[in-house]
């Protein structure tokens, strides 16, 4: 199946895959109408026919070369800022060659059109396709995940008051089932294999989506799964929920929640040791005089047994003849 050809296919060959990658990074914070950090390109890129027909018309390494560079920061220039520049507009400051040339050629080629801009139609049918994908996981997130926002604040507010007050805490699974914790299971790390019905845990990474309405990427994700290796998920999960009803900047979120579970953990490490130093502080001291009389009993009643005692004190105690 072909699809219409874009920045990223220009021949309108089918995508490698059907998921384009739109979310930017944390430090780099977009608004609902910018463009995307990260642009869909075809690894085919390089073997397209229209880059092809491109390099037999220039029919010249170097010009060809030079018309892929500019080419190639048009469509990387206009994904990262949502809208369809001209060659003029991106040409990489470093290149000093002129684009008379190379913008015939490129569209004659059919990769722009008569305003030196990705043609329209390519546009719509990828960027517009990511756009849109991207405006769909921000509804999901704002409309479909308020409930489960709700619980998770509610977790967060009375899952750990403190070490010595925490009776019960509240979670929702990744099914929307609202469910008790008991002071019963671990405190930092609960139901890691999954929940009481089987299903598996609640996932950082979509109460990140649900909290902050967008799904977090690759950079995101490795320090969500991370904390997810060292805390475990609830943990992570309530973690997140804490800090964002504390403060919802998204860009140091992650951060002031890793900060906020390492310090939990060391409360919680604290607290164990001092609840075993009460705990021996309580038993009753050892007789150790009283426990050396009673040894030194007993090897004297072994002392002065004949052969045939001994024998059967070793029988009466489990031993053999």
């Amino acid at each position: 199946m072909l699809t219409s050809p874009g920045p990223c296919n220009p021949s309108g060959k089918e995508a490698a895959h059907d998921e384009p990658i739109p979310d930017p990074s944390p430090d780099r914070p977009m608004s609902r109408d910018d463009g995307f950090a990260i642009a869909d390109v075809d690894t085919g890129l390089m073997h397209d026919r229209k880059i092809l027909a491109l390099a037999r018309y220039l029919h010249d390494d170097g010009l060809t070369s030079i018309a892929l560079v500019m080419y190639e920061s048009l469509f990387l220039m206009s994904w990262g800022e949502g809208q369809r520049l001209t060659l003029e507009e991106t040409q990489p400051a470093w290149l000093n060659a002129g684009i008379a040339g190379v913008r015939e050629a490129l569209e004659r080629v059919g990769l722009i059109d008569a305003e030196a801009r990705v043609p329209e139609s390519s546009w719509e049918a990828w960027f517009g396709v990511a756009r849109d994908r991207r405006e769909r996981r921000r509804e999901a997130g704002s409309l479909g995940g308020r409930t489960r926002v709700a619980n998770l604040q509610s977790s967060s507010s009375n899952a750990q008051p403190s070490l010595e007050q925490r009776s019960s805490t509240r979670a929702t699974d990744r099914n929307g089932t609202d469910r008790n914790l008991t002071d019963e299971e671990p405190p930092a790390r609960v139901r890691e294999d999954g929940d009481e019905n089987g299903d598996a845990p609640t996932d950082p990474a979509d109460s990140y989506w649900t909290l902050t309405g967008k799904y977090p990427n690759d950079k995101a994700r490795a320090w969500i799964d991370q904390l997810t290796e060292q805390y475990g998920a609830m943990a992570v999960v309530r973690g997140l929920a804490a800090c964002h009803i504390e403060n919802p900047e998204v860009r140091t979120l992650l951060g002031r929640t890793g900060d906020r579970l390492a310090r939990d953990e060391r409360q919680q490490g604290l607290a164990a040791r001092e609840s075993g130093r009460k705990r021996a502080a309580a038993q009753p001291p050892r007789d150790r005089e009283a426990e050396y009389r009673a040894q030194k009993a007993t090897l004297a009643k072994l002392m002065a047994m004949t052969p045939d005692e001994l024998k059967a004190e070793a029988m009466a105690n489990g031993g053999t003849e």
